[in-house]
């Protein structure tokens, strides 16, 4: 009767006993650790071992300080053409009921050739006595010139030779078929056991998911390859599998149509699957909850510590790794998930994780260094992690990204750290996002904390409601919203709504994670006031929630509609110069994005060109907003205006006190408005121009006119930044030919206007013009303008003060306008005014 066999899972004999399972107790034992004597034949090597040529050396028989069963000593034999090495083994069986001998085999390259080692086993009863029973050890594959890795082989005492005293077993190693040298064959951990026959039945001992559509069992014990592959044997919810297949000798894994439902109980019918004695399951029923540990979603797996620049001479090993945790409530499996750094990238082997479980990922040469720590998944193939930094992911095979976490030299804070073999922490594994911000150097006494957990370990705190920081039109077919906190990546259509409506295209999450973008199937309406509302976004910390934000598509200003409207050249001390710009539509909201302030000299190229605009920023019809260097501080130096609205920007154009030339830039660069201003421009009654602005008195008249430009009002602090001007014209062009405002004035500004407009409006340009102020008593005054070729409208302003400066007295005065029409007609047109004076 043959009887050898390997339990590596490839039967090497026809006896039945390799169908069954048993338990041993172990009788004799040989790790070859310890020393051997150099010896001839018939004289023992170790205690009841013999060979025909022990060498000391590598060849014929020998001993291997290394190479054995988990790298300790092992038994050599070297065959060649005309050696067949041999040895014998003294055994004592008598009193087993069932002998065996088991021991570990393995082959190692010698040399180039191709010839295999063939392995013989055959028993006698004495050392020199007839062996019997001579059979081959596998198969001519078993034992190749190549470096294998160790097989558990097992031998069964014939049953003629158990009952004996003594019984001698000969192992011969000689050469197979083929050319040049021939394989060298290592043994280890060899014994001689009794097997005890299993009666017992195996039990179902687990059942859980293993895949979409895939159940595994584990059972008690290995079962019987044929009859545990039936899928007759097996029913879910009274439905059978596709197939049954076996991933290990105790684990079966089945395969349904129907993809399973997560967290849904189902019942297993097991029936008829035998162990490999030939004892049968009783018909069972397994309820189990399913849970599919392949279905992975963002932060699933997290990414909770790294050791990219370990130290030698720490309490730690001088070993690179990456701690992994399941944050979830059910089990993974990770066996085909890609892990890679932003230059390499290796497939994970199978390992289960537990909920709230470490597994520290490490090089597979040095991760028995890691071993006391805490569970180690050794990955071969490791991918190096530069200490100056990379991006870290984990990924399912098609691609889908589960988790990323990316450092550098600034992530450990200093150079004392990034050199001193300390890990990168996340403080907070269950932060839903991802976690580059918040690493940290460990701040354990080892420099690390891989197994356990973190020293830096500290939930992060929701910071309030979900609120929109901004929201603007990129154009017309793009939405960016900005928000107060970051969210998860992942959104789709269903959380967001428009009033009006409006047909989306796609939604995404910017990687900051704190910027939603939204594309529009068809554009958004120029100037119209949309509301959007978000529900069920979730961010990184505290509960999901939505918010509600206001969208108006702004446009791009046509002539005239985006003008210079106040300026402040020449301010207090402490206090920031500012430029006033004005929207002078009345139902336009005007996109400012890429507009800009700029100086020039003369025709030559713009000169400290400011960008102010930003992308998304609109201005209201009729608003004005004040640009400067220091917002707050503008609001405290003139404090009617401090509800104004007012942009901070990193600095303005030079605006000399004196005068200048400041021009308003559109995103094309073209200057679509000039103010050349001078200091004097100010009323002159005015003790000191520090801290008056200039003001636009009329929006509709060109910048260029000097008589456009006043100083603001005593009253209004003498500026209104982020308001409307203190004196605005809104009237020009109104049917009457001329108009005189106010009717009385005081030039001290003790109420009302320091000064009267004088507005013209003809039915076409290129009348001539003279405007003249005259006193009660007849005398000139003031000459506004002389032969002036006039456009359809304008102004001219007066501020109350003679020919020589100085303040008139006073009492009734009058304007008189002659105009000269373009038939050469002349119309004369006389108003009169009080100048008044404070009590």
């Amino acid at each position: 009767m043959k009887h050898f066999f390997s339990i590596a899972g490839c039967l090497l004999g026809a006896s039945l006993l390799s169908l069954f399972s048993f338990t041993s107790s172990l009788a004799q034992t040989q790790d070859f650790e310890g020393s051997i004597t150099i010896v001839s034949y018939p004289q023992p090597f170790l205690p009841g071992w013999y060979a025909n040529d022990l060498r000391s050396t590598a060849s014929r028989v020998f001993r291997l300080p290394t190479g054995g069963v988990n790298g300790s000593a092992a038994l050599a034999i070297q065959p060649i053409s005309t050696f067949t090495g041999r040895i014998w083994v003294r055994l004592q069986p008598k009193g087993m009921g069932n002998p065996r001998v088991v021991f570990w085999a393995k082959t190692l390259k010698n040399g180039t050739g191709t010839r295999p080692a063939l392995v013989y086993a055959s028993w006698a009863s004495t050392l020199g006595g007839n062996y019997q029973d001579r059979m081959p050890v596998g198969d001519v594959n078993q034992f190749p010139n190549q470096i294998t890795s160790f097989s558990k082989l097992e031998l069964e005492v014939p049953a003629q030779f158990a009952g004996l005293e003594e019984v001698f077993l000969s192992l011969e190693v000689g050469i197979g078929a083929g050319t040049g040298s021939a394989a060298r064959w290592v043994m280890d951990a060899f014994g001689l056991e009794d097997r005890v026959v299993d009666e017992v039945a195996p039990r179902v001992e687990q059942v859980k998911g293993y895949g979409q559509k895939e159940v595994m069992i584990t059972f008690s014990e290995p079962v019987d390859p044929v009859f545990s592959i039936l899928p007759l044997a097996y029913a879910l919810e009274g439905k059978g599998p596709l197939e049954a297949r076996r991933l290990a000798d105790s684990v079966v894994v089945l395969a349904f149509e129907e993809d399973l439902l997560e967290e849904k109980e189902y019942n297993l019918f097991v029936q008829q699957v035998a162990d490999l004695q030939g004892n049968f399951l009783a018909d069972t029923v397994i309820k189990f909850r399913y849970t599919d540990p392949q279905f992975f979603g963002s932060k699933s797996l997290v990414i909770n510590e790294v050791m990219a620049a370990p130290r030698q001479d720490q309490d730690l090993p001088f070993v690179e790794y990456v701690e992994l945790m399941n944050p979830l409530e059910k089990e993974l499996r990770l066996d085909g998930l890609i892990f890679s750094t932003s230059t390499s990238q290796v497939v994970l082997p199978p390992y289960w994780i537990a909920p709230g479980e470490w597994v520290i990922l490490c090089p597979a040469s040095q991760a028995g260094l890691l071993k006391p720590f805490g569970k180690v998944l050794a990955i071969e193939d490791w991918p190096v992690l530069p200490n100056s930094g990379t991006t870290l992911r984990l990924q399912e095979h098609s691609g889908q990204l589960i988790e990323q976490l990316s450092y550098s030299t600034p992530s450990w804070g200093g150079t004392e750290f990034a050199n001193g073999g300390y890990s990168l922490e996340l403080p907070d594994p269950l932060y839903r996002c991802e976690g580059t911000a918040l690493l940290a150097p460990s701040r354990d006494p080892r420099r690390g904390t891989p197994g356990t957990q973190n020293s830096n370990y500290a939930r992060q705190e929701a910071t309030g409601p979900l609120r929109v920081d901004a929201s603007w039109f990129t154009d017309s077919k793009t939405i960016t919203i900005s928000l107060n906190q970051t969210i998860l990546p992942k959104i789709g259509f269903a959380p967001f709504v428009f009033t009006p409506e409006l047909a989306m295209d796609s939604s995404w999450v910017f990687p900051s994670g704190k910027r939603i973008g939204i594309s529009l199937h068809t554009p958004a309406r120029g100037s119209l006031p949309y509301r959007l509302k978000a529900s069920a976004l979730e961010p990184c910390v505290g509960a999901s929630g939505g918010f509600e934000t206001s969208l108006i598509l702004g446009e791009e200003p046509a002539a005239g509609e985006l003008i210079l409207n106040e300026l402040l050249a020449d301010p207090r001390p402490g206090d920031p110069k500012f430029v006033e710009i004005h929207n002078t539509s009345s139902q336009k909201y005007l996109s400012l994005n890429g507009w800009a302030l700029a100086t020039r000299e003369g025709e030559g190229a713009l000169q400290q060109v400011r960008i102010f605009g930003e992308e998304g920023q609109i201005l209201p019809p009729q608003g004005v907003l004040a640009l400067s260097a220091d917002s707050d501080r503008l609001r405290i130096a003139y404090p009617q205006s401090a509800a104004g609205d007012f942009k901070q920007v990193t600095g303005l154009p030079s605006l000399p006190i004196s005068g200048g030339t400041l021009l308003l830039i559109s995103p094309s660069g073209q200057a679509v408005e000039s103010l050349s201003y001078r200091q004097d421009w100010h009323h002159p009654l005015l003790r000191t121009s520090k801290g008056v602005s200039l003001e636009r008195i009329a929006p509709l008249i060109a910048g260029t006119d000097r008589g456009n430009w006043h100083s603001a009002s005593s009253a209004s602090d003498y500026g209104t930044p982020g308001r409307k001007n203190s004196v605005v014209v809104d009237n020009v062009g109104d049917e009457q030919l001329l108009l005189v405002d106010p009717q009385v004035f005081d030039p001290e500004g003790s109420r009302g206007p320091n000064f009267v407009t004088v507005q013209y409006s003809l039915e076409q340009a290129g009348w001539v013009g003279s405007f003249t102020i005259y006193s009660a008593a007849g005398r000139e005054v003031a000459v506004l303008g002389q032969q002036q070729i006039l456009g359809t409208s304008g102004l001219y302003t007066w501020s109350g003060t003679d020919m020589t400066g100085r303040r008139v007295s006073p009492g009734y005065y009058m304007l008189v306008a002659q105009l000269f029409d373009l038939n050469g007609k002349i119309k004369v047109i006389k108003k009169t005014f009080v100048v008044a004076s404070q009590l």
